[in-house]
């Protein structure tokens, strides 16, 4: 059984209270939920980690703004970060690039410990 696309919402769908809601629209409702991917995202972001180690290897590019340098990565730990993030974007993607997983989990835990300050 499926459960509600609204990610603090325990029914399981189709949810009578959100029904119309598709599937990533939930952060109107809830801006801190986590938005799952869909998988047309997934094989675009694959896509982009391939092109990226075709053309470079396993390089992690660095992220100039947060001064996180480029270097090598182990096979497995480049990810695809969307840029702006999609918390800034109510779920829709609008950019991507190629990231070490710990650089992109950093800067999300540096946006989700600001958002909460923000919010208190």
């Amino acid at each position: 059984m499926s459960r509600c696309p609204v990610a603090a919402c325990p029914l399981p769908a189709p949810c009578p209270k959100h029904q119309h809601v598709p599937a990533r629209s939930h952060r109107a409702d809830d801006p801190g939920a986590r938005v799952r991917a869909t998988n047309a995202e997934r094989r675009a972001a694959e896509r982009l980690i391939a092109e990226h180690v075709e053309t470079h290897g396993w390089w992690c590019p660095g992220a100039p703004e947060t001064g996180h340098q480029p270097h090598p990565v182990a096979p497995g730990q480049l990810t695809s970060d969307h840029v702006p993030p999609l918390q800034d974007t109510g779920g829709v993607v609008i950019g991507r690039r190629v990231l070490c997983r710990s650089e992109n989990s950093r800067q999300g835990a540096v946006r989700r410990a600001e958002r909460e300050r923000l919010s208190q």
